[in-house]
C-alpha cells in the first residue's frame, strides 16, 4: 500500500489530495457483507462485555459508599459534634502560577487530583520564598479541599512520602492540630453523604458555587470520643476499600484486553484473515 504524504511528511497533517492517494483493499461485495456481519456480531459481544464491566464498577462504588455510611452511622451515637475549627487549622493555598522550572516545590492543583489519587510525577513546580514555603508546605495527614468550581468539596488526604509541595490557591489546606483526632478518619468523613449534604447546602446560595475557608471552619463534624474508636472504623472501611481496588484493577485489565482484541479483529478483517 502506498503511504500518503501526511504519513511521510515532517509535520502531521492531511488534505484532500492525501485522501485521494489512499489505497483501500476492496474485496468482492459478498465478502464485504460477510466481514461486516462478523464485525457486527463481535461488536455486539464486546458491547455486552463492556456494559457488564461498567455495571460491576458501579456496584463497587455503591459497596464502598454503603460500608462507609454504615460505619459512620454506627459511630454517630459515640460521637461529639464539633466545628472543624475546634480541632484543625484551615488555610488557603499559595497564589502563583505553575512553572516549567526544575527547581522549587510541587504545586498541587485541583486538576491534579483524579479519582482520589495524585500522580506526583505530573504535578508541576512553582517558585516560592523560603518563609512562605515554611508556612504553606503540605505535610502527611493534611487534607486539601477544593473550594470553587464543579469540584467544590472534593478532598484529598496527603499521604506519606510526597515530594516537597504546596497547595494552589483554589485549594484549602486543613491540618488537624489535636491529638485525639485522626486525619484519616476526617478523610473518610469528607466522603460521606452527611458531609456532602453540608457542602451542597453551603454552596447553594453562592453565585459562584464556592465554599470558602470561613464556611469550612464552621462545618459541624461528629468526632468519635477516642482515637481507638476512630481507627477501628478506619480499618473496617480500609479492608473493603483495598478489596475494591484489587477488583477495580482486574476490571481495568479486562477492559484493556477487550480493547486489544477489538483492534486485533479489525486488523484481521482488513487483512483478509477474518
Amino acid at each position: 500500500m502506498n503511504l500518503p504524504s501526511f504519513a511521510r511528511g515532517v509535520k502531521p497533517g492531511i488534505n484532500r489530495n492525501d485522501v485521494y492517494e489512499l489505497i483501500i483493499p476492496l474485496p468482492p461485495l459478498d465478502e464485504q457483507k460477510r466481514i461486516v456481519a462478523k464485525l457486527d456480531e463481535a461488536n455486539n459481544h464486546f458491547e455486552s462485555l463492556e456494559r457488564n464491566i461498567l455495571i460491576e464498577k458501579a456496584a463497587l462504588i455503591r459497596l464502598e459508599s454503603a460500608k462507609r455510611e454504615a460505619v459512620l452511622e454506627t459511630l454517630a451515637q459515640q460521637s461529639q459534634v464539633e466545628s472543624l475549627s475546634d480541632f484543625a487549622s484551615v488555610n488557603y493555598g499559595y497564589t502563583d502560577s505553575a512553572s516549567m522550572s526544575k527547581s522549587g516545590p510541587k504545586f498541587l492543583r485541583i486538576t491534579d487530583i483524579q479519582n482520589g489519587e495524585v500522580d506526583w510525577d505530573e504535578v508541576p513546580k512553582c517558585e516560592i520564598a523560603k518563609e512562605q514555603f515554611k508556612s504553606k508546605r503540605l505535610h502527611e495527614g493534611d487534607l486539601v479541599f477544593a473550594r470553587t468550581g464543579a469540584t467544590t468539596g472534593k478532598s484529598y488526604l496527603i499521604p506519606v512520602g510526597i515530594p516537597e509541595s504546596v497547595a494552589a490557591s483554589y485549594l484549602i489546606r486543613v491540618r488537624v492540630n489535636r491529638d485525639d483526632v485522626d486525619p484519616a478518619f476526617l478523610g473518610i468523613y469528607f466522603k460521606s453523604s452527611r458531609y456532602w449534604e453540608a457542602i451542597n447546602a453551603g454552596t447553594s446560595g453562592s453565585a459562584q458555587g464556592g465554599f470558602n475557608a470561613s464556611k469550612l471552619k464552621e462545618l459541624q463534624i461528629p468526632i468519635p470520643n477516642s482515637l481507638s474508636t476512630q481507627r477501628d472504623a478506619l480499618r473496617e472501611v480500609e479492608v473493603v476499600t483495598t478489596l475494591i481496588k484489587l477488583k477495580s484493577v482486574a476490571l481495568n485489565q479486562r477492559s484493556s484486553a477487550i480493547s486489544k482484541l477489538k483492534q486485533s479483529i479489525l486488523s484481521s478483517a482488513f487483512a483478509g484473515q477474518l
